[in-house]
């Protein structure tokens, strides 16, 4: 009687080690490479274009440069050049004269304030640019700004400071404008204290501002009537692109046992699955981000939030801050919006005007054009940090 194994062919004990490998090296052989986002192209186009267009002497104070001046960080960072940093020079070469001498300029509000971080940037790669009456008078700013009751740090000071509407209020726009200068101000110095602070202000900022329901953020709180501005849930994209920027920057640099970090992580992933819950089909987000009310045609997509938007969660994936898989999606789609909003010349189309606090109306009235070094700025950052992400398979 034959055993079990009797009578059958044999193999060796090679052929038996291919059969079990011989799968894995098949499905190792079959698994393409994954295909990555290519956009620094693009992001040269759209470079070279804004160089040739604004002259870095005459940009002057002021947000809107800041995000083009940022645009310009972002591309030097990811293009490993130095065409960023040779303009942002010559930018602060033509404004640090106004801080300096025997009566210098103070900075009026976060708008303005934000030009030094900038500032900080190319004074920690280039210290011979002297621009350090720049940082002395942010550092002024910061220590001496009026806050809230809760010590939030107010939007407006000096004599808009006693303006109506603008007494007593923060705006969402100050956690980038205010809080990037702190940031990169860390890199240059390694203080401690300045991720402190900001981790501060973040949470301060979601504590008034932030619904608890949606996850979004307001656009501004008025310290003297307890009250946000608009008063009903609606939703500023550009605004809540600040925020979003704001935390993932800060948790890029934040150590593991920081005692804000698991705080503002868990702020920062819970703001960014909203975000993403109301990308619209065209893979932007409208002005007004959780309101196309009846497909409203005046709810727009815009470009300058949803790009600066699309920042926030590709640097968030490249930092660990953001689960790639979870992400990506919002991302491929977010890049594909993006890239038909801009023309073959490098042009960016259909960015708004600066905005102030209001209602749902005020949102989706304020008017939109092409080339606003707005929009070109936050394009730049985000086609920067995009290029190179793995698509979603």
């Amino acid at each position: 009687m034959l055993g079990p194994f009797e009578g059958r062919p044999s193999r060796s004990a090679v052929e038996l080690g291919m059969h079990r490998i011989l799968p894995l090296i098949l499905l190792c052989a079959c698994t393409p490479d994954p295909e990555l986002h290519d956009t620094l192209a693009t992001a040269d186009l759209v470079a070279a274009r804004g160089i040739d267009n604004w002259s870095p002497d005459a940009l002057g104070l002021g947000w809107i440069p800041t995000v083009w001046g940022h645009g310009l960080i972002r591309y030097d960072v990811v293009k490993e050049g130095t065409a960023g940093l040779d303009y942002n020079e010559g930018w602060m070469a033509d404004v640090v004269p106004a801080f300096s001498g025997t009566d210098p300029k103070r900075f009026t509000a976060s708008d303005e304030l934000a030009l030094a971080s900038v500032a900080s940037w190319v004074h920690d790669k280039r210290p011979e640019a002297a621009l350090e009456p720049i940082l002395t008078a942010a550092e002024t700013y910061l220590a001496d700004a009026p806050t809230t009751d809760e010590g939030a740090i107010e939007h407006w000071t000096g004599a808009t400071a006693t303006q109506e509407p603008y007494v007593d209020q923060i705006w969402v726009d100050s956690q980038f404008m205010f809080g990037m200068v702190w940031l990169l101000e860390f890199d240059r110095t390694a203080d401690s204290a300045l991720l402190d602070k900001t981790a501060e202000q973040y949470l301060l900022f979601s504590q008034l501002l932030r619904d608890e329901g949606d996850q979004l953020y307001l656009h501004a709180y008025d310290d003297v009537d307890d009250v946000n501005i608009p008063a009903d849930a609606v939703y500023w994209a550009r605004g809540n692109s600040w925020v979003l920027i704001s935390g993932v920057e800060l948790l890029a640099r934040m150590p593991e046992d920081h005692a804000d970090r698991a705080e503002v992580l868990g702020l920062v992933q819970t703001h960014a699955d909203a975000i993403i819950a109301s990308q619209a089909d065209d893979g932007l987000w409208h002005t007004v981000m959780n309101q196309p009310i009846a497909e409203d045609p005046d709810n727009y997509t815009e470009t300058s939030g949803a790009a600066l938007l699309l920042y926030g969660l590709a640097r968030g994936v490249r930092e660990g801050v953001l689960d790639a898989e979870a992400t990506g999606p919002a991302i491929d789609a977010a890049v594909v919006g993006m890239l038909d909003r801009i023309k073959d010349t490098g042009e960016v189309e259909d960015t708004s005007y600066g905005t102030n606090p209001g209602d749902y109306d005020n949102y989706v009235g304020i008017g939109t054009a092409d080339d606003l070094m707005l929009g070109v700025g936050a394009v730049l950052m985000a086609l920067s940090d995009v290029h190179g992400l793995e698509k979603t398979p």
